[in-house]
Order: structure tokens, then sequence, then C-alpha cells
């Protein structure tokens, strides 16, 4: 292991330094791994933050293809998040799948939002068994006021309320079931999450109608009845959006 390796390992902040003077703060060693990998295996917070403040890149990977979140996250290290987010961490989908859904689990709704500040794409993640944020809240989440919270946050900031998971289930059957096995009842958090689906299909209806080409739809006074609206959103079935703009 190189010294400044070693430094960083240990903590020695003053051997780190000084082998910062002369050495690569990105040098690798054995397996293609950092200096700042090797300060995050033994949680050596102060010889991380000088790497950092040398250039030290926190966002390259050893030769596993993981980098210093990779580790933090295979590690289930939930207080590193933060630290790393705050001193240049950039999730990546991709590379970091699952970890929007760790979060969820664990952290704080303050957690998701500076994640999804460092990279909006984390919004769509899943994990292995193809949970999305939603569903993880709601499985997992036990504080009934705090996880609803949660939810209504993610869906403001464009969580998918009709994403399915693996079971095909959407995170408002995930709800009624956890309601149903745990024999509670949550009528605000089936409400938020109704609206969130009654919002998409609007959506849909609206981008159907606007694909008709037909300008006197959008005039001041409504053409649709609004009855024929309320059943094609409430009966959740997309297939009633492409019926309605035949009919139309």
């Amino acid at each position: 292991m190189p010294e400044v390796h070693a430094a960083a390992y240990m903590g020695d902040l003053e051997l780190l330094q000084e082998r910062l003077k002369t050495d690569d703060p990105n040098q690798r060693a054995m397996t293609g791994i950092t200096p700042l990998i090797s300060a995050v295996w033994k949680e050596q917070e102060q010889a991380y933050r000088m790497l950092i403040r040398h250039g030290a890149d926190p966002n390259l990977c050893d030769d596993e293809g993981l980098d210093v979140l990779s580790h933090v996250m295979n590690r289930d290290m939930q207080h590193w998040l933060v630290f790393l987010l705050d001193t240049g961490t950039r999730p990546d989908p991709r590379r970091h799948r699952g970890l929007m859904v760790w979060v969820a689990r664990y952290g704080p709704v303050a957690w998701m939002e500076k994640v999804l500040c460092a990279s909006p794409g984390m919004m769509d993640d899943t994990d292995q068994n193809e949970n999305n944020v939603l569903h993880t809240l709601i499985r997992y989440r036990y504080n009934p006021p705090d996880r609803d919270a949660a939810v209504e946050f993610l869906l403001k900031k464009g969580a998918d309320p009709c994403a399915l998971d693996r079971q095909g289930h959407t995170p408002l059957q995930v709800v009624r079931s956890v309601m149903s096995i745990t024999n509670t009842h949550n009528d605000h958090l089936q409400t938020i999450l109704q609206n969130a689906q009654n919002a998409v299909w609007l959506y849909s209806v609206a981008r159907v109608l606007q694909d008709t080409r037909r300008p006197a739809l959008f005039t001041a006074t409504p053409v649709i009845k609004n009855e024929v609206l309320e059943h094609v959103v409430c009966r959740m079935n997309p297939s009633l959006v492409q019926e309605l703009s035949q009919m139309l």
C-alpha cells in the first residue's frame, strides 16, 4: 500500500499532509482503490476531507467499478451519505442503483432531498426487487406521519405513483395490502396516492386530446362532460383514454 494510502487508512493527518506535497491524491493501490476509498474503509473523516482539499476525486472507481459511495452503500454506512454528498460525490443512477431506495428505507426526507439535488435522475431508482422509493416507504416506514410526509415530498418531486413492483403492485395497492395485513387504516395516505394516480391519468387524457389536434377541445367552454372524464380517470384504465379520443 503506497504511503498516501496508509496515511489515509490510519488517519495519520501529519503523514498524509506530508505525502500530499508530492504524491498524487488519486494514486491507485492494489485493485485500483484510491486514497479516498482507503479513508472510507476505516471511516477516517478528517483524512477524507484533507484528500478532497488536495484535489482527490470522489467519483473515481476501483477495478470492480466501485467508488466511495458504492463502498458506503455496500457497508451500510448511512451516516456517511450526507458527508459524501457535501464533499462532491455525484450519485449515478446506473452505478448506484438502489441508493434512493436505501435512503427511503433508513433516512429522513432531508437525505432524499440531498440525493435528488445532486442527481435528479435518482428519482426513478429501483432496487433488485423492482421496488421504487414509494413502495419502500410504504413497506418499511412504521411512523405514519413521517412516512406520509415523505410520500408527499417524493410525489411533488415527480415520483411515479403508478410504478409497479415485481408483483405488479402500485404503491396504492401496497398500502391496501399492508393495511390488510396489519389491520390498520390510513385514509390520508390512500387519498394522497389516489390523487396522484388521478393526476397521472388526467395528464394522459390531456396528451391524447392534444394529439387529436382539435383546437375546439381547448376552448373556454368544456367539450367533454365532467362525468366522462371522471369515469376515465377513476377507472384507472389506460385503454379508456384511447377510447375517449376515438369518440371525440
